[in-house]
């Protein structure tokens, strides 16, 4: 049996990218998320609506997790759940060194990073690291050359 994780929703009241205003275009319904073993409920509902963006088209969740019940549940957890193993023989620094043979720079995007042990392995690689997550784990920005973005 799961454990069950309490967090808290907020209500996305506009377009996150550009600020319009949303219409109703399905919801999710499952009830909860999964992270692991552990099930995160949806809100008091059981569902949150999805929204489509009258101006930009963006797809998004009409409430999100509270972000700092998101960093408190995946600081318990995603250390020792995602934490990379292995220094030389990830997928990025094998994709990484295939591209520096062309003699390419290469940018890479890593998106959920978590706290950046993946790009590790390419701190010599020319082009930037970036990392793309839900929330900043400890110690990424020492990986990054790049951006972090969160959302």
């Amino acid at each position: 049996m799961a454990e069950r994780a309490i967090v808290s929703y907020i209500r996305i009241k506009a377009c996150p990218m550009c600020g319009g205003k949303g219409e109703l275009v399905g919801e999710l319904s499952r009830g909860h998320y999964r992270f692991g073993a552990i099930l995160v409920r949806y809100p008091e509902s059981g569902n949150i609506s999805l929204k489509r963006c009258r101006g930009c088209g963006l797809v998004y969740k009409e409430r999100v997790p509270d972000r700092a019940d998101l960093l408190r549940l995946f600081g318990e957890w995603t250390p020792q759940t995602w934490h990379s193993k292995s220094s030389s023989g990830t997928v990025e620094a094998i994709l990484a060194r295939r591209f520096r043979l062309s003699k390419d720079r290469i940018d890479i995007l890593d998106m959920g990073g978590s706290d950046g042990s993946a790009l590790a392995p390419l701190a010599d690689e020319a082009g930037r690291k970036s990392v793309l997550d839900i929330v900043e784990y400890p110690g990424v920005r020492e990986i990054l050359s790049g951006e972090l973005i969160l959302g």
